[in-house]
């Protein structure tokens, strides 16, 4: 009797280990997602925490518009299973690239989530209006792609990301959906803290090098008075460098914000010839380590910049 409660035991306890190990097997086979751009990853990374492998094709100053891909880039699409990014007019590089990702893959382009507020690219003289998207449509074309620099969009954005990962991995869904709402408290609490701190600045104009930054002027509520790069994205002539003296000159133009992915030659001539003040601003977060918090620094560096530039006589 002994010896065959023994034989039980033996059995029992193999079962009870072979399960675990099937177990622990599963929960190792973590999905792999690919996303383009630093802030893109770090919303990502808050949704789904260790429930999946995240990596990023772009972690360097080179703009998403022009960028090549590597290798190891190529390598890490053909291994996705979800695929992220903004918009084909951003990350102008990947439409080509991913039609040749495997079946499988989930594809999202992030700019069709239901509910962005989407602005209209600005004319020559920076007007346009702004709606929000009540339908799907994939007619990009006349829109401000740079929709990650509103935190009421980047919601928006966790929302999507969240479903997506629910719909994938279904048994984590508790997980991304815990995830979630903690990145949507730390996202608005950073939302309202940009308000409160740049409400004293909101009359003072500057002007930038690039026009990247709609969304987070609509959304502090600050006075763009223009861009020295034209809507058309044509090169700065005579003509250009004129009109941006007049507008410095009639709108009393305190700060001029440049980015590391431009050259500075235009601003440090504009600014020496009109003695304003010139900081950095960067929508990519180039310098910023690709983590969860990402996002967080990315905005809040911008935060401080534009606050610090407008605050100085």
């Amino acid at each position: 009797m002994t010896i065959y409660r023994a034989s039980i035991m033996k059995k029992v306890t193999l079962a009870i280990y072979l399960i675990l190990a099937l177990t622990a097997n599963t929960s190792y086979a973590k999905l792999n997602i690919v996303t383009s751009i630093k802030p893109l990853y770090s919303l990502v990374a808050m949704v789904v925490g260790d429930n999946a492998q995240v990596h990023l094709l772009m972690d360097g100053s080179q703009s998403p518009h022009n960028y090549s891909m590597q290798p190891s880039g190529m390598k890490k699409i053909s291994d996705a299973d979800l695929i992220f990014y903004i918009s084909d007019n951003l990350e102008s590089f990947l439409p080509k690239i991913l039609n040749n990702v495997k079946d499988e893959a989930r594809i999202y382009e992030l700019i069709d989530a239901q509910g962005l507020t989407l602005l209209k690219t600005r004319d020559e003289d920076g007007k346009r209006e702004y709606e929000n998207q009540n339908e799907e449509s994939h007619a990009h074309n006349g829109y401000d792609p740079h929709v990650w620099l509103s935190p009421s969009n980047a919601v928006v954005i966790i929302n999507f990301i969240k479903n997506k990962m629910v719909e994938a991995d279904s048994q984590n869904a508790d997980n991304y959906n815990f995830n979630a709402q903690d990145a949507i408290e730390r996202i608005n609490n950073l939302g309202e803290q940009i308000k409160d701190n740049l409400l004293p600045y909101k009359n003072v104009n500057f002007i930038v090098f690039h026009d990247a930054f709609g969304y987070f002027e609509n959304y502090a509520n600050i006075s763009f008075a223009g861009a020295i790069i034209p809507p058309s994205g044509g090169s700065i002539g005579a003509k250009r460098l004129k009109n941006i003296e007049r507008v410095i000159a009639e709108k009393n133009i305190k700060c001029i914000f440049y980015e590391p992915q431009f050259p500075e030659s235009a601003i440090k001539a504009i600014s020496q010839n009109n003695k304003i003040n010139v900081s950095l601003l960067d929508p990519l977060g180039s310098n910023v380590k690709a983590d969860k918090d990402s996002y967080i620094t990315i905005l809040n560096n911008i935060e401080l910049s534009v606050r610090s530039c407008l605050s100085h006589d």
